[in-house]
């Protein structure tokens, strides 16, 4: 009796001693399971290209050695996408060897000629050209744009850059044609630029372009305004001399040269207005629709201290100084505010949180590479919220805008997700470990002590 009695002791002891070494092998490995992080997670945010988020596929050409341009084509009334536009590469055509054109749904690129007719991807239209050997690729390109219902219209754009092409409806008619050629127009011998009468753009009631009337030293004109009434205006900081010819002749027509019409742009074709390119001015845009101060782009590409400066958004009126003349935008800022960039939790449950200044404009979201779908912008004040369901590691946030102003917004960020074993998990398994030792240690005791009386007597 008293053998077995000892024998059953030694067994249960070494069970028990097994089972918490099996135990704490458990929460060891699963705590270093659930905290590991994997070392090398895709970056979605990678492989995004610098215009908007388009992604070319393999193949696309060197654009420091030849033609990468990137049109979009907006109704000039609305400032909406137009899809479908015949856009037409005009010159130079004999440097290049080939030009492509790219696919909506995978960027793949294939031969199409001189002509591109294709559906457009959140509205990217692509000039793509291989210059020949020996050629190199120019600084400038002519190309025409047409669509049924819509004046045909030629003009010169930069090479790799993003530029905005904006077409009139055409009334009563399936289209009309347009260019940016300077027209010749036959003036009296004794016209000077205070016979010229301005197009009605400038002039209408409460406008306050300057009175070409009362001027009185044609060639030294100063605070020359152009004021188109709800839209934008310019007031020219340095004197301009519209004494020439070519400037009675330009003025007559300056709305060909001068765009103010589209609510946010202001552009002046500094080819043709040659007297104005280098000119300081005060440039002011009303009735925008954005919250807080927009982004300012020249030419497409964001605006320099060296170019624009002081920029002030109040009433829904942009103002800012300018050196010289080209094309000017209001755009729209797009930011992800949580989580921030390289962002670490243990919760696998988070929010992103977002604003965009323009709250008219369309804004979706992706969670390593899964659509979360459209999100709802507050108008008040831009900003927009989700809830995310975070994977082990590390997780790839892509936030898009669409706006009708400018070129597509894109911001990315990344969360790494670190799950942890609870501390209440250690506790409880703990003092539960302890628990059963301690009954064990007390049976094992009194079973002992009482062998001994029971051998004593």
């Amino acid at each position: 009796m008293k053998i077995s009695m000892n024998s059953a002791h030694k067994w249960l002891i070494t069970g028990l001693s097994l089972f918490l070494i099996f135990y704490s092998s458990f929460v060891v490995w699963y705590y270093f399971e659930k905290s590991a992080v994997p070392t090398s997670q895709p970056n979605l945010a990678q492989n995004v290209s610098d215009q908007g988020g388009k992604v070319l596929a393999g193949g696309a050409p060197d654009c420091t050695k030849n033609l990468c341009s990137t049109l979009y084509i907006k109704d000039s009334s609305n400032q909406a996408i137009i899809e479908g536009v015949a856009v037409t590469l005009v010159s130079p055509r004999d440097i290049f060897s080939s030009c492509l054109a790219g696919q909506e749904t995978s960027w793949d690129y294939y031969f199409e000629g001189w002509n591109y007719n294709h559906t457009i991807y959140s509205g990217y239209y692509n000039i793509v050209c291989w210059t020949a050997s020996g050629q190199s690729s120019p600084q400038l390109i002519t190309v025409t744009v047409s669509k049924a219902g819509y004046q045909t219209k030629t003009i010169t754009i930069n090479n790799d850059t993003t530029d905005t092409i904006y077409i009139d409806k055409v009334t009563g008619a399936t289209s009309s044609t347009t260019t940016t050629t300077t027209s010749k127009k036959t003036t009296t011998k004794n016209e000077t630029i205070k016979n010229v009468a301005l197009p009605s753009v400038f002039t209408a009631v409460g406008s306050t372009t300057t009175n070409l009337a009362n001027i009185t030293d044609p060639k030294n004109v100063t605070n020359l305004t152009l004021d188109v009434v709800g839209k934008s205006k310019v007031v020219f900081s340095n004197s301009v001399d519209l004494s020439t010819t070519t400037a009675k002749g330009l003025f007559k027509q300056l709305d060909s040269y001068v765009r103010m019409t589209t609510t946010g742009v202001v552009a002046i074709d500094s080819s043709a207005l040659s007297m104005l390119t280098n000119k300081k001015a005060t440039i002011s845009m009303f009735n925008l629709p954005f919250v807080d101060k927009p982004d300012i782009l020249v030419n497409g590409k964001p605006a320099t201290n060296k170019i624009v400066s002081n920029t002030a958004y109040k009433n829904k009126t942009l103002t800012f100084n300018v050196t010289g003349f080209s094309k000017y935008e209001a755009v729209p800022k797009l930011e992800i505010i949580e989580p921030k960039n390289k962002f670490e939790t243990s919760k696998q449950e988070i929010t992103l949180k977002g604003k965009i200044t323009d709250p008219t404009a369309t804004v979706s979201a992706k969670l390593n590479g899964q659509s979360l779908g459209k999100l709802k912008v507050a108008i008040s004040s831009g900003e927009f919220t989700t809830n995310l369901k975070l994977v082990k590691g590390t997780n790839n946030i892509r936030v898009e805008a669409l706006s009708k102003f400018g070129p597509p917004l894109v911001a990315t960020a990344s969360a790494v997700f670190k799950p942890l074993v609870s501390s209440e998990m250690f506790i409880i398994g703990g003092i539960g470990l302890a628990l059963i030792l301690i009954v064990v240690i007390v049976w094992w005791y009194y079973k002992k002590r009482k062998s001994k009386i029971i051998s004593t007597i």
